[in-house]
């Protein structure tokens, strides 16, 4: 299984079936800034590869990104609830999270940003840094007998 230390991401779909425990993995859908900006992506869960405009720190503690891919962009948001450090300006990055339109600034998100990489990563992703143990029959069973 090809797991990304530094995330803790898995990074294919393939690997995903791997697991042999079950599991809660939340799938990070790959797609583009433009299709987040035109509003045609419509997944909540996105993975995008993009370059870093500038990197802000709003008064809320929200540090803003604007995410770039031509003349479109979107922002993301890395909130105080889920620290990450601050990508570079001028870098490209991967970044995946939770899709959302900011309606009183009139643009699309990633907010909050789950996790960010600047190593490339083909194809879909699942964060498996915040999982929730499923029970099992097995598990059950060893429960009951302490």
């Amino acid at each position: 299984m090809s797991e990304d230390i530094q995330t803790g991401c898995i990074n294919s779909l393939e690997d995903q079936r791997l697991l042999t425990t079950p599991r809660i993995i939340r799938v990070f859908h790959p797609t583009t800034v433009t299709d987040i900006a035109t509003g045609k992506f419509t997944s909540t869960h996105a993975k995008v590869v993009a370059n870093v405009l500038f990197v802000r720190s709003e008064t809320d503690g929200d540090i803003h990104i604007r995410l770039v891919e031509g003349t479109n962009f979107i922002v993301g948001e890395i909130i105080p609830e889920l620290p990450k450090p601050k990508p570079l300006a001028g870098s490209t990055i991967t970044v995946w999270g939770i899709t959302r339109y900011d309606a009183v600034h009139k643009w699309w998100e990633i907010h909050p940003i789950l996790g960010w990489s600047t190593m490339t990563i083909l194809g879909a992703i699942a964060d498996v840094s915040a999982l929730t143990e499923v029970p099992t029959a097995e598990t059950d069973e060893a429960d009951d007998s302490e």
